[in-house]
């Protein structure tokens, strides 16, 4: 099934988590309910540090696996898109069957004046989007799926566990952008790096190797 913050390939942001950090920037900001002046800027604000913050590769903290159904009206269109905004790297793409089993590893499709005009389904980078060639080749009377293994997009950690550190970096976006107060900008900035240290240092002290030598006499 799809991640909660992407419909049919489509990125959204998840209504209630996203509230979480709004409020919580408003208190941080000392910004009254009543005092909707900022609104607008603090919820664009949200969506572009979140995305931007999500295509950094803190590893394992950011390595996503995601499951994108491709129904048979996709199919059929021939068309078949998936956005990779807050993404960083695509490590993996593999095509399931109706019961999510792996059918094949899609290759990525390199232009080349030597191509030979395969029907076999590829992706390619297209801006934004992972876009799916030859999907019209699949058999329109069977259910598949992409499975999307990545470096980044993995939003529901930073509006969850990681919310503290989105909070900082809209916070020093409003002050420095829009309060124009170079102080409470540097503390948020401060802050923002202190946890994202402290992220980094936990994501390696959890997954780093320890090697042991047995020494030979």
């Amino acid at each position: 099934m799809n991640s909660r913050y992407y419909i049919d390939g489509t990125l959204t942001i998840d209504l209630t988590s996203y509230r979480k950090v709004f409020d919580q920037v408003k208190r941080e900001l000392d910004l009254n309910e009543d005092d909707t002046r900022y609104d607008t800027d603090i919820a664009y604000s949200i969506s572009d540090n979140a995305i931007r913050i999500a295509k950094q590769e803190l590893w394992p903290n950011q390595r996503l696996k995601t499951v994108f159904r491709v129904d048979n009206s996709i199919n059929q269109l021939g068309f078949f898109g998936i956005d990779l905004s807050a993404i960083a790297d695509v490590l993996s793409v593999k095509l399931l069957d109706h019961s999510n089993n792996s059918v094949k590893c899609l290759k990525e499709h390199r232009d080349s004046c030597c191509s030979d005009n395969s029907t076999e389904v590829t992706y390619e980078r297209s801006g934004n989007y992972l876009q799916f060639n030859n999907i019209v080749s699949l058999d329109s009377n069977k259910s598949y799926s992409i499975e999307l293994l990545t470096n980044g997009g993995n939003l529901l950690y930073w509006f969850g566990i990681g919310y503290r550190l989105l909070v900082q970096a809209v916070k020093a976006d409003m002050y420095l952008n829009f309060f124009k107060s170079p102080d409470e900008y540097n503390s948020a900035q401060s802050s923002y790096m202190l946890l994202y240290n402290d992220l980094e240092k936990q994501t390696y002290n959890l997954y780093k190797n320890k090697i042991e030598y047995t020494r030979v006499m």
